[in-house]
């Protein structure tokens, strides 16, 4: 079983590996570091700067490939909210420019053959990713994560279920109702988005098929409610932040007050989490985290 420590740990690889990778959009990586800061506080550490960790330059015409490198090494000792912030922006003005390794290519998506022999059913590469590294937490809360997103019609999310278990035959527990875990309500006239949010919470404690094939039930009855959260809809499209002039050498580590432009979403997960779930990759991975370390 993963400690709280390792995904921790994991947490703050996985997003210093979004920032070196061309394809996160700037948007999303200061919304998924207001996440982080939201959910998970104890993540991040004071920020500090003497010989052992570099000052931030708000100049940016001290800003090279060199500085946003040895900007990253000092994140990995000392990861602190600014000095990610900083990243970003450091980032972002690379990206405005065009700068080889910052700049995303233009790549033609390509259709993937299905992963499972002797069905047509491909599912999603988050799950391939997680199923592939076999940590069972992660793999519980990617497919869980699967019942947020809202393009997911009930037959893709039964197939993603038989998919996992036949990969990970180990994936779920028994039934049982407990404290926090209580028994199903098969009156549909019940099934409501508070019931559904509160079964995810029982599916959390008692990850059992049972359970969440229940849950996919009671979504699809909703969806066809038309109830709002549950009826299907595009991904939302996040565009990139314009570059601003650099600010002026103000006291380092200073943080603008920054306000979520995204309400709250059913379920708990933040329609942030979505997007980034969607987009895949490592902030893909780093949703599964946020979310398993919130819970």
């Amino acid at each position: 079983m993963t400690t709280a420590t390792e995904r921790s740990n994991q947490a703050r690889k996985t997003f210093l590996l979004s920032l070196k990778q061309a394809a996160s959009e700037t948007a999303l990586m200061r919304e998924m570091l207001q996440q982080m800061q939201d959910q998970t506080p104890d993540l991040f550490d004071a920020h500090l700067e003497n010989e052992a960790y570099a000052a931030l330059d708000n100049d940016a015409y001290g800003w090279s490939d060199g500085y946003f490198t040895r900007q990253i090494f000092c994140a990995e000792q000392n990861f602190s909210i600014a000095r990610l912030g900083h990243l970003i922006t450091v980032r972002e003005h690379f990206r405005q420019q065009g700068r080889k390794g910052f700049a995303p290519k233009q790549v033609q998506e390509t259709v993937e053959p299905p992963v499972s022999q002797g069905s047509n059913f491909t599912p999603s590469k988050n799950l391939q990713v997680f199923v592939g590294e076999g940590d069972l937490l992660t793999i519980r809360t990617a497919l869980h994560l699967e019942l947020n997103v809202n393009h997911n019609d009930s037959q893709t999310l039964r197939e993603s279920l038989k998919w996992v278990l036949r990969h990970k035959p180990d994936l779920c527990d028994a039934y049982e109702e407990k404290t926090f875990a209580r028994g199903i309500d098969l009156d549909r006239g019940n099934w409501t988005a508070d019931y559904f949010n509160t079964q995810e919470v029982y599916l959390d404690t008692n990850f059992c098929e049972k359970r969440f094939l229940h849950l996919i039930e009671v979504r699809e009855s909703l969806r066809q409610k038309g109830v709002k959260g549950f009826v299907s809809e595009a991904a939302p499209v996040l565009e990139s932040t314009p570059a601003r002039a650099p600010a002026a050498p103000h006291a380092s580590g200073r943080q603008q007050q920054h306000t979520p432009p995204y309400p709250p979403a059913r379920g708990g997960l933040n329609p942030v989490l979505k997007a980034a779930l969607l987009v895949g990759g490592a902030l893909a991975a780093l949703v599964v985290l946020i979310v398993s370390m919130a819970k």
